[in-house]
């Protein structure tokens, strides 16, 4: 039941990247791109492999700016 759940978020997390940041006229991403989106469980990987892995923690970045804008563009 954690595996589907996880896996449904992973096509959610990788579908809202998708239509937000690739351009399929393009056929390049913008803003930033999502190279891969791996779902794990904390607990069936070792310390060495959560160490090794990026924490991304953005709660002390103020969104706020003078004047405001958006994070993406709109298209």
């Amino acid at each position: 039941m954690a595996n589907q759940a996880a896996e449904s978020a992973k096509r959610g997390i990788v579908k809202a990247f998708r239509e937000k940041c690739f351009s399929e006229e393009a056929k390049a991403w913008h803003d930033i791109e999502l190279i891969e989106c791996e779902v794990i469980s904390d607990q069936s990987m070792t310390v060495q492999q959560a160490e090794s892995l990026k924490r991304w923690s953005a709660d002390h970045i103020s969104l706020r700016t003078d004047p405001a804008q958006t994070m993406l563009r709109d298209e």
